[in-house]
């Protein structure tokens, strides 16, 4: 079968090794007005929001008249010695392949500090990588938006975490910068590739993208079996994508239970997953008020904002 799909080019592998370096996809939400967050969560598929010393505003950025990119931009709200950034943290089957080899990091960068820059933290041991001496990868701090690369040659290993960054930050120091409340930063196209020169940014389909990141999390509303009582039912979940890893389970919401004639609807939301694998799980769903006893049962969204979430992020 020649048929192309995301999951063969996936299989295939890409130039970028980053995922969602294009900041289209958020699966969690929307994220477009600037709102503040706390440190080590995830807004953006596969990218964790941190911050130190300081508070901070995150907002995912849409394109706009003369921009075709989506983006990504972190505020700070307070002032001190501290950071902003965002990571991106590889899985240790790939980490094990890269060692002894050269990678380039890329991305567009708007920003009004100095320290706005690029970071790669990985080496044997652990540890801020080294960067060659042509890498132009921190930020003037002008406000303009500049293309920044930084070169390093990993070790013959590399650490158990292994991660790109970008954000406001000291380059390989144990310091924190001074930070002041409207200090920022907005990244595009960020990319990292193998070999010593950055190349243009790859545009891979939505379709291809968002495969990826359920590799790592993703959120369903289908399921189906059947209730054992009027408040009990059992349901079998299959996930769109095969998970990274077996993930935890949760709601983001109430559900509601459809059998054709009688739709129930949970009083609070409640899960157990059972068996569960890198491709779905038996759930549990309790606190229904009124489900038909051995009917066959339907999930359905109660007021469209209701799934099950499947989450395996590093």
């Amino acid at each position: 079968d020649d048929t192309i799909t995301p999951a063969k080019v996936v299989q295939e592998g890409r130039k970028n090794l980053l995922i969602n370096g294009g900041f289209e996809i958020s699966q969690r939400g929307t994220y477009t007005s600037a709102a503040s967050y706390n440190d080590g969560t995830y807004r953006l598929d596969r990218w964790e929001t941190l911050r130190d010393g300081v508070t901070a505003n995150f907002q995912h950025l849409v394109p706009v008249s003369g921009e075709s990119s989506y983006g990504a931009k972190i505020t700070a709200t307070s002032s001190a010695a501290g950071s902003i950034r965002l990571r991106q943290r590889f899985e240790i089957p790939n980490i094990y392949k890269w060692g002894g080899r050269t990678f380039t990091l890329s991305a567009r960068v708007k920003s009004n500090s100095s320290n706005a820059r690029l970071l790669m933290y990985g080496g044997s041991g652990g540890g801020y990588v080294t960067m060659t001496s042509d890498s132009n990868d921190s930020h003037t701090g002008g406000g303009a938006m500049e293309t920044l690369t930084a070169t390093f040659t990993t070790t013959g290993s590399v650490s158990s975490e292994f991660a790109a960054f970008v954000g406001i930050d000291n380059a390989r120091s144990a310091s924190d910068p001074t930070i002041a409340s409207g200090d920022y930063f907005e990244v595009y196209d960020f990319q990292m590739e193998e070999g010593s020169h950055a190349s243009s940014f790859e545009n891979r389909t939505l379709a291809e993208e968002l495969t990826l990141c359920q590799r790592y999390y993703q959120k369903t509303a289908t399921a189906s079996g059947v209730c054992s009582t009027t408040s009990i039912c059992y349901l079998a979940v299959q996930l769109m994508t095969e998970m990274r890893a077996v993930p935890s389970w949760s709601l983001s919401g109430v559900m509601m239970i459809n059998d054709v004639s009688t739709n129930a609807v949970q009083t609070s939301a409640n899960l157990t997953a059972y068996d569960s694998t890198t491709s779905g799980t038996f759930a549990n769903l309790a606190n229904f008020n009124g489900a038909l006893v051995q009917h066959r049962a339907c999930l359905t969204r109660q007021n469209n904002t209701a799934y099950f979430i499947a989450d395996a992020e590093l």
